[in-house]
């Protein structure tokens, strides 16, 4: 079962307000506020799947409170293969050159060290300068601007959930019909291995998941 962290390097409540709006969709009990919890980058790597929040500052920076685990995963080569990261953060794409751009540096640490990214928007949904956070035409995270488009905070962040969630598979379901029982099983995968045995017939796959939905009847053998 993989297990999502949520990481938060803030100095305001924006960036903190996506996190919690992620915490309340996807089941996450705790936040780590990069300032007040955050210990080491073994906190991260106990994690399958990584929300990663901070705001930008200055030309384009992280917030403070990432500059340390930044350095570390980069001059220690410390390894996120199999892990899988989204990014958000508040910005002001009134900022000059750097809108949204801390989420542009994360990206680079993260995928550089062997995880994946995934969450991206179109580069559309904003109007800035420049951006490192824009790839292609694409932009690599959620950036929330509510000093300058605050009355599109709350659909963007409901349609970057919705991102997330068909990306990254959080919801994964076997259902398995035998007579009259009914069993439905929810959980948060990565990876899932369906065996079904139905008399002398044994099926066993084992298959990387995007919102699948697994359906098995005994009896009249529907799959």
């Amino acid at each position: 079962m993989a297990n999502i962290g949520i990481f938060c390097g803030t100095a305001g409540g924006t960036s903190m307000a996506i996190a919690k709006a992620l915490a309340k969709e996807f089941d996450v009990d705790e936040i780590i506020n990069m300032e007040e919890d955050f210990d080491n980058v073994d906190q991260l790597l106990e994690y399958d799947i990584l929300f990663l929040g901070s705001s930008t500052w200055g030309q384009g920076d992280v917030h403070h409170s990432w500059v340390d685990p930044i350095l570390e995963i980069e001059s220690d080569n410390i390894d996120f293969s199999g892990k899988t990261v989204a990014f958000f953060g508040a910005g002001d794409c009134k900022h000059g050159e750097h809108f949204g751009s801390a989420l542009g540096k994360l990206h680079k640490t993260f995928t550089k060290a062997g995880a994946k990214a995934v969450g991206f928007v179109p580069a559309s949904w904003y109007k800035y300068e420049f951006s490192l956070a824009q790839i292609d035409d694409k932009f690599c995270g959620l950036a929330i601007d509510n000093h300058n488009e605050k009355s599109l905070t709350k659909e963007r962040i409901k349609n970057w959930i919705e991102i997330l969630k068909e990306e990254i598979c959080l919801q994964f379901e076997v259902h398995c019909r035998i007579g009259s029982l009914e069993i439905i099983a929810s959980r948060v995968v990565n990876t899932a291995n369906v065996h079904c045995r139905i008399g002398s017939l044994e099926i066993c796959t084992s298959q990387g998941l995007n919102a699948q939905y697994v359906h098995c009847r005994i009896g009249s053998l529907e799959m």
